[in-house]
Order: C-alpha cells, then structure tokens, then sequence
C-alpha cells in the first residue's frame, strides 16, 4: 500500500505538473479531452516505470 501511495504522489506532484506545462506552451488547452489523453499517456508510461524501479530496490533492500 505505501508503494501505491508513493505512485500516486509522485504521478501528481512531478507528472502532472509537467505535463500540464507542456500542454500549455505546445497549445493544447484548446480542447480538454487534449488534456485527459496527455494525462492518461504520461501516467499509463510512468506508473509501470516507478513500479519496477520500486520493486528492484525492494529486492536490494531485503538482500
């Protein structure tokens, strides 16, 4: 549960930000369904990422 915690922190303190500044230099304000698709991407790419990252230290840790 704290790895879901950690997940969830960091896709909306760093991810989110991120994207959201992104979205409006490249102009995509335009339209909000714009929005939830870069959102949906970004997380879809970066959860996975943090997961197997936290899962290799996790092995390192019980070692």
């Amino acid at each position: 549960m704290k790895a879901l915690k950690e997940v969830i922190a960091v896709t909306l303190l760093v991810v989110l930000p991120l994207d959201i500044l992104y979205l409006y230099y490249a102009g995509g304000w335009v339209e909000p369904i714009k929005v939830i698709l870069y959102v949906d991407l970004v997380m879809l790419y970066c959860i996975p990422i943090y997961g197997i990252w936290q899962f290799i230290s996790w092995i390192r840790r019980e070692r």
